[in-house]
């Protein structure tokens, strides 16, 4: 059975074209051109256990040398790399790295990771990262989310500017 035959059948929402982001703004763009970074919502769901949230899952196309903004997260967010390796950013708080064998480490702020093929990161709302390619072959990774329902899936967080230099 086809994706869209396992959503007809669960009562789930799916989206039938990519939702690529902005780099830039980390909204939603109008269309994706072959090889740009997307992210596809595969499905979504209100569950009755988690009222005022929405459970969905996401697929994401990371292009070599594509870099995401800075950015969080309004809920909880478990990600798997499927292909490639993401570098993955954490610059506030904390998230969880299970590694493909299954064993766990936390990774603090300021810790930059290679996630491989199998790796996935459980990050949480206060988690401020961001991700990038810096391999030479296409990053894919699947996300699962709780979100509060209608919130944007990335909040963007001004990069901070360089203090200015004191004057001489």
């Amino acid at each position: 059975a086809g994706l869209a035959d396992v959503a007809a059948a669960t009562g789930v929402t799916t989206t039938p074209a990519p939702s690529p982001m902005d780099h830039g703004s980390m909204a939603p763009a109008a269309s994706a051109a072959p090889g740009a970074f997307a992210r596809v919502l595969v499905g979504s769901a209100d569950p009755d256990t988690a009222p005022g949230e929405t459970l969905s899952l996401w697929y994401y196309f990371i292009p070599a040398g594509f870099q995401l903004p800075l950015h969080h997260h309004p809920g909880y967010q478990v990600a798997q790399v499927t292909a490639g390796t993401l570098t993955f950013h954490v610059v506030e708080g904390s998230a969880i790295w299970v590694h493909g064998d299954g064993s766990q480490e936390t990774i603090d702020a300021g810790a930059v990771v290679a996630l491989l093929t199998g790796d996935a990161v459980i990050e949480n709302p206060d988690l401020v990262h961001f991700g990038g390619n810096d391999g030479s072959v296409p990053v894919e990774l699947y996300t699962s989310t709780l979100f509060t329902t209608g919130e944007t899936p990335a909040i963007a967080v001004p990069t901070p500017s360089p203090a200015a230099s004191p004057a001489a």
